[in-house]
């Protein structure tokens, strides 16, 4: 489905290789600053920052996740480059990004108020042991208490297919069959391995009509290109300053939205590289139902990507050293490392709603050592970024730019 659309892991890799050092230096834990949310579209920036242009998308909250459950596991100068990479103000707060996706499944839940069209939204963590590898009974303790996630036995070893498919399936079940799997194969030492999943299919709180939908030009690289537009006047919430302007597109008995930010009078790049996660919150605080003549374009994409790299060259490199590691925490015994953290992401934007997925796959192996009266036109025509966030918490649970329309149709 939608190969144009999508990014694919050798590509990825390929590229984030290109920008990633072999090692980084060790930098102190950021001051505390950002709320948990906060602190995932903080991450989410500096990924979208890293990635290669072009369309993408991926799940800031769940990547954060799975790393806030290996962090779990660290000790040392390993926790703290996490808690750094993480925007967190030390390792004693990694349990607070467990604590936020049970808010927002809660929060969710309550807004639902029985509504039988409310938002599908799932939110699962998983943890998958080597049979016989004896993982530290408080850090299995802080992983239930934090994050729910209780222990599968597999066998890496002696039935790597099994395991592989065991885990794959796990990752099927929770991105309702939109992720099919994430793993090919384990290396030969793995141990453990940590998941995170995350579904949405949600309605739009106001839908688009069928014929509504039209084409028009995108201006994306190169020439524009004809695609199909969803065009809606509606109340919605919206906010212009400097250099940008922004609307929210809000799902039905739902506190999660859809919010896209259009560059004005500066490039995609420029935007993204000026945007902070304090500045992404101002925007949606300064958010007032508008009049708003929307046309935006129906978008398809999806990503597979190994991050290691990539979260090597933003402040972790301990945690993927196979003689500097330090996750005792896990076993005191073992020396493990982290080998590779996997991403797969999914979008469909479409006229109804949003159906969304994505997973994340922390593999460790062990080592040898205002209102307004006239109607404000958001033309979505250009590349743009866009966030779908909790409004209540601003936890960023999908992120990513739309910069070639044509390239993202289904």
């Amino acid at each position: 489905m939608r190969g144009a659309g999508r990014l694919t892991l050798a590509a990825t890799v390929a590229a984030l290789l290109a920008v990633a050092p072999a090692t980084a230096p060790a930098r102190p834990s950021r001051v505390a600053a950002l709320t948990p949310g906060q602190s995932t579209a903080a991450l989410g920036l500096d990924l979208l920052r890293k990635f290669p242009a072009g369309n993408l998308v991926l799940s800031p909250d769940s990547i954060a996740t799975a790393l806030a459950m290996a962090g779990t596991g660290a000790a040392g100068a390993t926790a703290t480059q996490i808690a750094h990479v993480l925007h967190l103000p030390s390792p004693a707060a990694f349990g607070s990004i467990g604590s936020l996706q049970a808010r927002i499944a809660a929060e969710q839940a309550a807004a639902a108020g029985g509504d039988p069209e409310a938002p599908q939204l799932k939110i699962a963590d998983g943890l998958f042991l080597q049979e016989g590898f004896p993982a530290a009974a408080p850090f299995l303790a802080s992983l239930a208490h934090s994050f729910s996630a209780a222990p599968q036995t597999v066998n890496f070893e002696r039935r790597p297919a099994a395991a592989v498919q065991e885990i794959n399936e796990w990752v099927a079940q929770n991105t309702g069959g939109l992720i099919p799997s994430i793993l090919s194969g384990v290396l030969e030492n793995a141990k453990l391995v940590l998941a995170n999943a995350v579904y949405l299919h949600a309605y739009w709180a106001q839908q688009f009509k069928r014929s509504d939908v039209s084409p028009g030009t995108f201006h994306g690289p190169g020439a524009g290109a004809q695609v199909p537009f969803m065009h809606q006047v509606a109340q919605l919430p919206y906010s212009a300053g400097q250099g940008y302007e922004a609307v929210e597109l809000p799902y039905r008995s739902s506190t999660l939205s859809l919010m896209a930010v259009l560059p004005i009078g500066r490039s995609l790049a420029a935007l993204q590289d000026s945007l902070s996660a304090t500045a992404l919150s101002a925007i949606a605080a300064r958010m007032k139902p508008a009049e708003v003549e929307l046309a935006l374009p129906k978008f398809q994409l999806e990503l597979k990507a190994e991050l290691a790299p990539v979260l090597s060259s933003l402040g972790m490199p301990l945690a993927f050293s196979e003689t500097a590691a330090d996750f005792s925490r896990i076993d005191p015994a073992a020396r493990l490392a982290i080998a590779r953290v996997l991403h797969a992401a999914d979008i469909d934007v479409q006229e109804s709603g949003t159906v969304a997925a994505a997973a994340t796959v922390v593999e460790f192996e062990s080592v040898s050592a205002q209102v307004v009266l006239h109607a404000e036109p958001f033309d979505a025509d250009r590349p743009f970024l866009y966030f779908l966030r909790d409004t209540r918490t601003g936890a960023v649970l999908f992120a990513g730019r739309l910069a070639d329309a044509a390239a993202a149709q289904g």
